[in-house]
């Protein structure tokens, strides 16, 4: 696709950890994990515009792992986005690699599906995952310190 087709937001966005906004303490929490080919568990939140899918998407992009990503605001229902999570994470990759889940508006998936959310993080929390929130504050309580 040539460059005239493409939003103008998609040719600003950060390509690596160092070219995104955010505090040098973070830039290199980020770098490291990235440098390591050991992702996290992680949880981004802030608001709109702050570089929270980029991010997510530089680290995902720059490691070899199998993805699958979802957006919290999509019309399926909790149960089968929670279906499709935890038969995707209890799974073994093909190649063997990591499998990263990436939730895009996590906080707009239901009270229900966060707390069952949790459960498939902590049985599965040797594979990775991220997601990415606009507002903390509609993300469940029992999610925020795992």
């Amino acid at each position: 696709m040539s460059n005239n087709h493409v939003l103008f937001s998609e040719l600003l966005r950060p390509t690596t950890i160092q070219e995104l906004n955010l505090p040098p303490k973070t830039i290199s929490f980020l770098d490291k994990m990235a440098r390591s080919k050991n992702i996290q568990n992680l949880l981004f939140y802030g608001k709109s515009g702050i570089g929270k899918t980029s991010a997510a998407r530089i680290l995902i992009d720059g490691m070899e792992l199998n993805v699958m990503e979802l957006n919290g605001s999509s019309t399926r229902s909790d149960k089968q986005i929670l279906k499709d999570i935890e038969t995707f994470a209890s799974s073994v990759a093909f190649d063997g690699g990591y499998k990263v889940c990436f939730i895009e508006e996590a906080d707009n998936l239901g009270k229900g599906a966060q707390a069952s959310l949790r459960y498939v993080i902590e049985k599965t929390s040797q594979r990775g995952g991220s997601g990415k929130l606009n507002r903390l504050d509609k993300w469940n309580f029992c999610l925020k310190a795992a």
